[in-house]
């Protein structure tokens, strides 16, 4: 049963950071997309 909470827990933790790694190549490139929309004005 321990074990197999830790399982859930690393399998979590990976998921938020794979989560948290998307969310930041999101913004970098909807943040970069604005700067164009800017400089093309």
């Amino acid at each position: 049963m321990f074990v197999c909470c830790l399982r859930l827990q690393m399998l979590l933790l990976n998921f938020l950071d794979d989560v948290s790694k998307f969310e930041e190549l999101i913004f970098k490139t909807s943040y970069h997309h604005d700067n164009l929309i800017l400089d093309g004005s």
